[in-house]
């Protein structure tokens, strides 16, 4: 059976891993801190966030989904 991947869990993670606060995230993707804190906090986030997370993040999209 295949682990399914938690999105906020792994949005976290890449945080912690490239040590970029929700606020420097927020300024980076033009968007609240609050809105950061419902994205960890979701199981499952839309193509095009991940997009867009990735990009401010500088990873590739490929790094979102490693485990």
């Amino acid at each position: 059976m295949t682990k399914r991947l938690n999105c906020g869990e792994r949005l976290r993670l890449l945080q912690q891993q490239k040590e970029i606060s929700s606020i420097e995230l927020a300024k980076r993707m033009k968007t609240t801190a609050q809105q950061i804190a419902r994205w960890r906090q979701s199981s499952n986030l839309k193509a095009h966030t991940i997009l867009d997370i990735c990009k401010a993040l500088e990873v590739p999209v490929s790094t979102f989904f490693d485990a």
